[in-house]
């Protein structure tokens, strides 16, 4: 059947307060979405050209928007949605103070469905609210309040986690079905106590039978939607079962990845403070350090140095040596210039006597003794060699080198070896002066 805005008018003049009036034509409606916007429109013209003594009318038509609104959310059929909030607060607004106090309660209660389902926005709830409440006063709906504008372009929204939403709109859409199922649950209980009683031929309060059949089919169709809606609640659990799962198993890796990261970060805490400790102890360490380095210089400083008194023989210890060989080196004789030896010489008067004893020096404690014996028949005057000259200076050369060469030994400190090779020689050329001085005396004689 197609669309037009006399068929509406016709069964919107039909609808009676049963639910099952109330369903057929909800989804007739539902079933031409497509002119969503239209029928709004229709449905408020016909509610606000009832007479203002019609007010079980005017509920009835105000659960067939009820049942098309949360339908069509079901059903993802948002027009019917947005075209119902546009119309509602001027249909509120007209209706609304001229309804019986009972309507009115039940009035307020469907309000509040709509506002505890979310069927519509809380902008929309509140626009409905005011438009009450200026009907009450006798006042006209002109459109929303600043505050309500003001929440219409800025509404505050409910944020939703991506991995939620899904749960989230399955958990939404079996509410609504268990609502829609609990007050056909209800119908389905009531009639089927007027139509299906225990005995139907003792009960007088049974239709003819052609309007007998006409409430059975609609109690079955009643029924059947129900067990449909069942189904798919039944559907919707498990879908939400499943996606706690999912959300479980995530979770519990999720605190098994934390447990891992944790005992990785207390790792790194314990090493740092190991690492710090340690550093502390180097800088203590080091501070101490140059603290007694400080405390040994100053004292250092503080502390007068000893004076020793070089002029004075007396505080210089001394030792004694049993061996004349380690005696201390007498100083070092100057070896006159051959010069020098020369003009001594030749000024050297030499006078002999009857014994004369000339003593060497000691070597190794060995004393060369000589005794020259003059000639009785030679003067008493000076004698100057003449050939004897070179010998006499060749022998007191030859001493003077053999003392120094002793005394390098001794000052250098030479190996006992050395020292006996130097004695040698020593004793090499003592038996040449001595041959030499023979000779020299055979000449004189």
């Amino acid at each position: 059947m197609s669309f037009t805005p006399d068929i509406l008018n016709r069964k919107l003049e039909a609808l009676q307060e049963t639910q099952d009036s109330i369903v057929t034509i909800s989804q007739w409606v539902l079933f031409h979405h497509r002119h969503s916007k239209e029928m709004t429109e229709l449905w408020a013209d016909y509610v606000l050209k009832l007479p203002s003594s019609n007010s079980a009318k005017k509920l009835s038509l105000l659960y067939l928007c009820n049942d098309v609104v949360q339908q069509a959310r079901h059903k993802r059929k948002m027009d019917f949605i947005v075209d119902f909030s546009k119309v509602l607060p001027n249909v509120l607004n007209v209706i609304y103070n001229s309804l019986d106090p009972v309507i009115k309660n039940k009035v307020n209660r469907l309000i509040n469905v709509w506002s505890e389902r979310q069927i519509f926005s809380a902008p929309d709830i509140k626009n409905m609210r005011l438009a009450m409440e200026l009907s009450t006063g006798n006042k006209s709906y002109e459109g929303p309040s600043n505050e309500v504008k003001s929440s219409l372009q800025g509404p505050p929204k409910e944020v939703i986690v991506p991995e939620l939403k899904l749960l989230n709109n399955t958990f939404q859409h079996m509410n609504k079905l268990a609502d829609v199922n609990q007050s056909n649950m209800s119908q389905i209980g009531t009639q089927s106590k007027t139509y299906l009683p225990s005995d139907p031929l003792s009960s007088d309060n049974l239709p003819s039978p052609k309007i007998y059949i006409s409430k059975l089919n609609v109690l079955e169709k009643l029924c059947l939607m129900t067990n449909s809606n069942l189904n798919e609640i039944k559907k919707d659990r498990a879908e939400i079962l499943k996606l706690l799962d999912t959300i479980r198993l995530a979770m519990t890796e999720g605190i098994s990845s934390d447990d891992n990261k944790i005992n990785i970060i207390n790792q790194r805490l314990e090493k740092l403070n190991s690492t710090r400790q340690d550093l502390s102890e180097m800088i203590d360490s080091s501070q101490s350090s140059k603290g007694q380095k400080t405390q040994n210089s100053s004292a250092d400083v503080e502390e007068p140095s000893p004076v020793y008194d070089n002029d004075s023989e007396d505080d210089i210890p001394t030792y004694e040596n049993d061996s004349a060989d380690e005696d201390a080196p007498s100083p070092k004789k100057i070896k006159p210039s051959p010069e020098a030896n020369t003009t001594s010489n030749n000024r050297k008067s030499v006078a002999f006597s009857e014994d004369i004893e000339v003593n060497e020096y000691d070597r190794e404690e060995q004393t060369v003794s000589i005794k020259i014996v003059r000639s009785d028949d030679s003067d008493e005057y000076d004698y100057e060699p003449e050939d004897g000259e070179d010998v006499s200076m060749d022998f007191e050369k030859k001493h003077k080198d053999d003392l120094e060469l002793k005394h390098e030994h001794e000052n250098g400190g030479e190996s006992v070896g050395d020292h006996q090779n130097s004695v040698q020689s020593s004793e090499t050329s003592g038996n040449q002066l001595d041959n030499n001085v023979l000779s020299l005396l055979s000449k004189l004689a």
